[in-house]
């Protein structure tokens, strides 16, 4: 069965868009006619036009790919869904108060979706369930244990909560790793600077030169005659090199030798692992008090784990939580994927049946561990990029006055 783009009137003044399922694009006009819009046109619809669609009751979600939702748009959706839901505003009320306040195309298409849900008489947790990218999968067994317990707007609350401690936790992994790699960043475009503009003009003096020069200022000069000639060939091989390994990362064996690599670095593997268990450990306290079952709740938080390789030890630990282990018996078998402290609070907080409190205490000491090992990377990552950037400099240089100082001992 094909899929059809379509236009439509809503109202005079109100025009929607979406793709609906059809063999033929007269039915698809009559579709969207039975669903009491006016057509204005429709045509095949491609993956590549996957943009700002207005979903069906039936749909699955629709991937876009022109736009994009950042994580702090979706957590600033939650809020307003909490913040209003939490006022005394019905579900389907705040749905259409944010589709009309909100101007990001794929977040009125999604909310323009869910409002056709809930009217045909579907739950929040599966209006939400149906656009996976939007909202993380974490999200839709707490909004399903909130309905069913009668505790929606608190539970929207903790998913706020969640969501904005997740922000912050991107934040410090990023801002560790912003100043060593603008460091490097400026190391290479003065290197190459220096190269293509710098030493051309000091090359020129030495032509004259009747004695042989130095071998580092000779292997300097030719690599600045190199690069003022082939920039392009250097700029165009840097780039096909990128573009292969981005293709490269984005298959499953990729991705999963380069986070295998990743957790191999001394310093950056303890960051990685400590952040990704913070992250799962503050998801899955926040499941297990709003009373989403351990082996669900545990599962549901795969999808928060990056790390292809620390995404399979937690998959096994969900396998074997769900054949009856105990959770820390489980951790104890993976010693990479959490750390021994971790594991012991986990068995702490089973023994004595508080196991979201044990999580949460968890998650605290993680985030405090985490702050001290982005200021070993801010204090010591960042002034060793810069030594190394420095040294390079400073070697050329030192290889170009190398003829003057030795045409200096010959005058003498």
């Amino acid at each position: 069965m094909a899929s059809f783009a379509y236009t439509a009137k809503k109202n005079p003044t109100e025009t929607v868009s979406g793709v609906i399922d059809a063999p033929t694009l007269n039915e698809a006009l009559r579709k969207v006619s039975a669903m009491g819009l006016a057509p204005v046109e429709a045509h095949p619809f491609a993956a590549t036009e996957r943009v700002a669609v207005a979903f069906l009751p039936g749909h699955r979600a629709v991937s876009f790919a022109r736009h994009k939702v950042s994580p702090r748009l979706i957590c600033e959706l939650i809020r307003q869904l909490y913040d209003l839901v939490d006022a005394g505003i019905t579900i389907i009320g705040a749905i259409e108060l944010m589709e009309r306040g909100t101007a990001h195309p794929l977040l009125k298409a999604t909310l323009g979706g869910m409002r056709q849900r809930l009217h045909a008489g579907e739950s929040l947790s599966s209006a939400m369930g149906a656009y996976p990218e939007i909202f993380p999968a974490v999200f839709i067994p707490m909004v399903r244990s909130g309905e069913a317990s009668g505790r929606l707007a608190e539970v929207l609350g903790s998913m706020q909560v969640l969501a904005e401690k997740d922000l912050d936790l991107r934040a410090k992994v990023t801002g560790s790793l912003i100043y060593p790699l603008m460091v490097l960043g400026v190391g290479i475009l003065t290197v190459a600077v220096m190269l293509t503009v710098v030493m051309p003009k000091l090359t020129a003096l030495f032509e004259d030169f009747d004695t042989a020069l130095p071998p580092a200022t000779e292997l300097v000069m030719g690599m600045s005659r190199f690069m003022a000639s082939f920039w392009w060939l250097v700029a165009g091989v840097l780039a096909g090199l990128w573009w292969a390994l981005q293709q490269y990362w984005a298959t499953s064996s990729g991705r999963a030798a380069l986070d295998g690599l990743v957790l191999k670095v001394p310093v950056l593997k303890e960051f990685i692992r400590r952040a990704e268990t913070a992250r799962v450990a503050r998801a899955l306290a926040t499941l297990i008090e709003g009373g989403v079952p351990l082996a669900l709740a545990l599962g549901t938080c795969l999808e928060m784990v990056s790390n292809v390789v620390l995404k399979e030890d937690l998959a096994d630990v969900v396998r074997e939580v769900k054949a009856g282990t105990s959770l820390a018996g489980a951790l104890k078998h993976k010693p990479q994927l959490w750390p021994e402290a971790a594991v012991s609070m986990v068995a702490v907080g089973e023994e004595t049946g508080r196991l979201e409190k044990g999580l949460y205490k968890l998650t605290a000491s993680l985030e405090r561990d985490m702050e001290g090992t982005a200021g070993v990377f801010v204090t010591v990552l960042g002034p060793l990029v810069l030594l190394v950037v420095v040294g390079v400099v400073g070697a050329m240089i030192v290889s170009m006055l190398l003829p003057l100082f030795q045409m200096n001992m010959m005058v003498k």
